[in-house]
Protein backbone atom coordinates (compact mmCIF):
# COMPACT_ATOMS: atom_id res chain seq x y z
CA UNK A 1 0.00 0.00 0.00
CA UNK A 2 1.02 2.99 -0.63
CA UNK A 3 0.09 6.68 1.05
CA UNK A 4 1.22 9.91 2.24
CA UNK A 5 -0.86 10.56 5.22
CA UNK A 6 0.57 8.58 8.11
CA UNK A 7 2.04 11.36 9.91
CA UNK A 8 2.74 10.82 13.81
CA UNK A 9 0.35 13.25 15.86
CA UNK A 10 -2.10 13.69 13.59
CA UNK A 11 -5.55 13.84 15.43
CA UNK A 12 -8.64 15.22 12.91
CA UNK A 13 -11.53 16.03 14.53
CA UNK A 14 -13.93 16.16 11.85
CA UNK A 15 -13.28 13.09 10.01
CA UNK A 16 -11.50 9.92 10.86
CA UNK A 17 -7.98 9.65 11.12
CA UNK A 18 -5.84 7.66 8.27
CA UNK A 19 -3.42 7.51 10.80
CA UNK A 20 -5.09 4.89 13.39
CA UNK A 21 -6.39 2.83 9.95
CA UNK A 22 -3.05 2.69 8.67
CA UNK A 23 -1.65 1.55 11.90
CA UNK A 24 -4.02 -1.36 12.39
CA UNK A 25 -3.33 -2.48 8.62
CA UNK A 26 0.45 -3.00 8.97
CA UNK A 27 -0.17 -4.05 12.61
CA UNK A 28 -2.32 -6.86 10.60
CA UNK A 29 0.82 -7.49 7.81
CA UNK A 30 -0.49 -5.10 5.51
CA UNK A 31 2.55 -3.96 3.47
CA UNK A 32 2.30 0.13 3.44
CA UNK A 33 4.93 2.07 0.90
CA UNK A 34 4.79 5.59 0.61
CA UNK A 35 6.30 7.46 -2.57
CA UNK A 36 9.50 8.65 -2.35
CA UNK A 37 8.56 11.35 -4.57
CA UNK A 38 5.25 12.16 -2.72
CA UNK A 39 6.71 11.97 0.59
CA UNK A 40 9.36 14.30 -0.14
CA UNK A 41 7.52 17.33 -2.09
CA UNK A 42 5.34 16.52 1.23
CA UNK A 43 8.59 17.46 3.39
CA UNK A 44 8.98 14.12 4.92
CA UNK A 45 12.62 12.60 4.57
CA UNK A 46 13.51 9.24 4.29
CA UNK A 47 16.67 8.00 6.73
CA UNK A 48 19.24 5.49 6.35
CA UNK A 49 18.03 3.30 9.52
CA UNK A 50 14.80 1.55 9.55
CA UNK A 51 12.88 1.99 12.40
CA UNK A 52 10.11 -0.25 13.81
CA UNK A 53 9.37 -0.81 9.94
CA UNK A 54 9.56 2.78 9.22
CA UNK A 55 12.34 4.48 7.56
CA UNK A 56 10.85 8.07 8.37
CA UNK A 57 10.92 9.60 12.01
CA UNK A 58 7.75 11.39 10.76
CA UNK A 59 5.75 8.13 9.89
CA UNK A 60 3.88 5.61 11.73
CA UNK A 61 5.40 2.41 12.54
CA UNK A 62 5.55 -0.13 9.87
CA UNK A 63 5.38 2.18 7.36
CA UNK A 64 8.35 2.97 5.09
CA UNK A 65 9.41 5.58 2.22
CA UNK A 66 10.44 3.70 -0.84
CA UNK A 67 11.53 4.19 -4.40
CA UNK A 68 9.23 4.25 -7.38
CA UNK A 69 11.01 0.88 -8.75
CA UNK A 70 10.20 -1.07 -5.67
CA UNK A 71 6.51 -0.17 -6.02
CA UNK A 72 6.34 -1.39 -9.42
CA UNK A 73 7.76 -4.27 -8.31
CA UNK A 74 5.26 -4.86 -5.26
CA UNK A 75 2.80 -3.96 -8.00
CA UNK A 76 3.34 -6.63 -10.04
CA UNK A 77 3.78 -9.38 -6.98
CA UNK A 78 1.01 -8.31 -5.97
CA UNK A 79 -2.52 -9.74 -6.97
CA UNK A 80 -4.65 -7.00 -4.72
CA UNK A 81 -3.40 -3.00 -4.65
CA UNK A 82 -5.65 -0.57 -2.91
CA UNK A 83 -4.77 2.64 -4.22
CA UNK A 84 -6.16 6.16 -2.08
CA UNK A 85 -5.97 9.17 -4.13
CA UNK A 86 -8.01 12.21 -4.78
Amino acid sequence: MQCTSQKKSQDPSFFTNAGQLFSGLAEKGVVIRACARCASARGYIPEEEIIQGSNCRDYLPGIRITSLYELSEMLNKSDRVISLSR
